[in-house]
């Protein structure tokens, strides 16, 4: 994530570096909000040091047997601006929280600029391009096939995204977490707890 203090030491920077990803409104919203945010804070800072003052003012004037009604009267007003201007800036914190967990990580400078996947330049290849005379299948069509998922009944069960296991695809499945516990369990110390 983003944080706030980056996108206000340096706006144009991260708009730019969001550019590549085609993505500037939201920076344009967050920065307006930061700054309603921090003018609300700043309004219930200078509220809560008057309130302190004037507390310090009434406990003297009983001290002094002196009438402190109407400052009484007036910092249960100034609690009441405190109450409300803190749960607005409540609320645009929430939606600035929200504004910048969608924000995408910045690309590194070194990235080369491109509006979409055609325009990706080509940097560097690693090893040779191995050549298949038959159709290669991803591993949803090879579980499919082998009936290793069935992806219905997960879409009944759960919603889509997530598969259900059966047959040998259940049995790998187990097989796997085994082997993660065994090893994490046996080689770093790990303490299994079901």
């Amino acid at each position: 994530m983003i944080s706030i203090e980056q996108i206000r030491n340096d706006v144009e920077y991260v708009k730019r570096q969001l550019s590549f990803k085609g993505d500037t409104k939201s920076v344009d919203t967050i920065v307006s909000l930061d700054k309603s945010y921090r003018s609300y804070i700043s309004q219930s800072n200078e509220l809560r040091a008057k309130r302190n003052q004037v507390s310090g003012e009434i406990s003297a004037a009983k001290k002094s047997r002196n009438s402190a009604d109407k400052e009484i009267k007036d910092m249960r007003i100034v609690g009441e601006e405190i109450k409300s201007i803190e749960e607005k800036a409540n609320e645009i914190k929430n939606e600035l929280d929200e504004l910048l967990l969608r924000l995408p990580n910045l690309p590194h400078e070194s990235t080369p600029e491109g509006k979409d996947e055609t325009e990706n330049k080509l940097i560097r290849e690693w090893g040779k391009e191995n050549k298949k005379d038959f159709e290669l299948k991803n591993h949803l069509e090879l579980g499919d096939n082998l009936g290793l998922f069935d992806f219905e009944a997960a879409a009944k069960i759960s919603g889509s995204g997530f598969p259900l296991y059966k047959g040998k695809g259940a049995k790998l499945e187990r097989a796997l977490i085994n082997y993660m516990l065994d090893f994490q369990t046996k080689n770093h110390g790990y303490i299994e707890i079901f």
